[in-house]
């Protein structure tokens, strides 16, 4: 039978948890260096890296992470020749967000700190040729809350290109192969 490979990715922490057959990958595997990058630097190698420490033999993924990464992993294992199954769970959280303000909230509240700083975050959407019907949607963003406030700012790919105007974090959303790709 095919060996089982877990890949268990907290991308929140940058964690990868690799198990083979229910057994955590040696210290000098060359999958350890996957353990703490992001995502999308080694979602397109890992499986070769699989297949060489599963002595080249065919293998069944199972891959536990955000859905979008789950999507992306999902077309890579599909992909790939050596990967007979594959099946994903996703990430689940603990808590919900609404339950996880609260705590934080009453965390202020019982130790008296009234000084947190609100962080204004100016995000900038850059958009290709087609995607512009997404404009309305994403200059109506609103994140305003006691402890950010997101400001969002939307141009065209065409704008960017003659004004490359600077923001703390810009998306570039883009279509490829009929799927829309936002980094």
């Amino acid at each position: 039978m095919e060996p089982k490979v877990e890949l268990i990715n907290n991308p929140y922490k940058r964690r990868l948890k690799i198990l083979i057959d229910g057994t955590a990958v040696s210290v000098y595997s060359n999958l350890e260096k996957y353990m703490d990058e992001p995502f999308l630097y080694w979602c397109g190698r890992i499986l070769d890296e699989i297949y060489e420490e599963c002595n080249r033999s065919k293998f069944r993924l199972h891959f536990c992470s955000r859905q979008e990464e789950i999507t992306v992993m999902e077309r890579i294992a599909s992909e790939y020749p050596n990967c007979v199954q594959f099946s994903s769970n996703p990430l689940v959280r603990s808590t919900p967000l609404q339950e996880r303000m609260k705590s934080l909230s009453k965390l202020l509240r019982d130790n008296r700190i009234s000084g947190y700083k609100t962080s204004f975050i100016h995000a900038l959407f850059v958009l290709s040729d087609g995607l512009e019907v997404l404009r309305p949607e994403l200059e109506g963003l609103e994140v305003k809350n006691s402890y950010c406030h997101v400001e969002p700012d939307v141009m065209s790919l065409h704008e960017y290109q003659k004004q490359r105007r600077q923001a703390d974090i810009t998306f570039f959303c883009m279509i490829t192969n009929l799927q829309v790709i936002i980094f």
